[in-house]
């Protein structure tokens, strides 16, 4: 890994989402400097890509409409919840005051 990231293959970074790193990379500055140059590429070509672009944003709309629906999906929840513990809150109430009589 420490010698294909210093070869310039920055993409070994997108790769090896669980990988570890070994003492190797992580305590030297050759490595430290390398890991900054590849992130920095793999940033660079992100931000300049054509998937950043407003015309490219229509292709993540299926994105945008799954994130919304999770939102109204989580809304009507937390809605659904605070409704039932009032309901709970009455019945207990009216129960209580019931078996006190």
């Amino acid at each position: 890994m420490n010698g294909s990231v210093r070869a310039g293959i920055d993409l070994m970074l997108f790769l090896m989402e669980n990988a570890k790193f070994t003492d190797e990379i992580t305590n030297t500055a050759a490595s430290h400097q390398a890991l900054r140059r590849a992130s920095h590429n793999i940033l660079y070509t992100i931000a300049n890509s054509e998937a950043l672009e407003r015309n490219g944003m229509a292709s993540y709309g299926w994105a945008v409409a799954v994130a919304v629906s999770r939102i109204i999906v989580g809304v009507l929840l937390v809605l659904y919840f605070v409704r039932r513990h009032i309901k709970i809150k009455k019945w207990k109430a009216w129960k209580a005051s019931r078996t006190v009589q």
